[in-house]
């Protein structure tokens, strides 16, 4: 698949701009300052197809993008950013459990990848994510981002409890390529339809 064969889709605010195309979908989910939208630029190879700010809480709605016509990529709002209202909060997270319900309810394979900063202790928000893939019967992985700026010994601890807490863990950087082909390679399968187990 060429992965840089990237084409913006749309972006979604509320549940009635949800005009999910019925491919393969790779979700991405994370909190806000992660590195979500640079991971997804190094993964296809484009370096401003996801928006990437100097302050978190940039991606505030479902922005979707098609890969090379077979995969469709959606990068969800980042959660967890405490300058953004409860209201705007609120929408985030129904507009996030829509999306993700309609995925879920489709036969069309998908996976969600959730991003975090690999040098720090697990967040109760990224649980909470990995408990609304599940309630959807999505499976996911978990992609310990920045890992370029940590020792072997560092590396190999946060591998450990990200393990413990999520099952399948990719160590990656979205700045060193760290990780992408792994990433990819799910991807790969989801286009292929083969049954994803992480």
């Amino acid at each position: 698949m060429n992965f840089q064969n990237a084409e913006f889709l749309t972006t979604a605010a509320s549940l009635a701009d949800l005009e999910i195309v019925d491919l393969p979908t790779l979700v991405f989910a994370g909190r806000s300052n992660v590195g979500k939208s640079s991971l997804i630029n190094m993964l296809t190879g484009r370096k401003n197809l996801a928006r990437v700010g100097s302050s978190p809480g940039k991606t505030v709605n479902v922005n979707m993008f098609v890969i090379d016509r077979r995969l469709l990529l959606a990068d969800l709002p980042g959660y967890g950013y405490a300058k953004r209202s409860f209201a705007e909060r609120e929408r985030w997270a129904g507009l996030i459990d829509s999306f993700l319900a309609v995925v879920g309810n489709r036969k069309t394979p998908a996976l969600g990848v959730i991003v975090a900063d690999a040098r720090i202790p697990v967040q109760e928000s990224d649980v909470t994510m990995a408990k609304y893939f599940k309630s959807h019967r999505i499976p996911f992985i978990f992609a310990a981002n920045k890992c370029e700026k940590m020792k072997v010994s560092e590396k190999e601890a946060a591998e450990q409890r990200f393990s413990a807490a999520f099952g399948n863990v990719v160590l990656c950087s979205a700045e060193k390529g760290i990780g992408c082909e792994k990433i990819r390679g799910f991807a790969e399968k989801l286009t292929e339809k083969e049954e994803i187990n992480p």
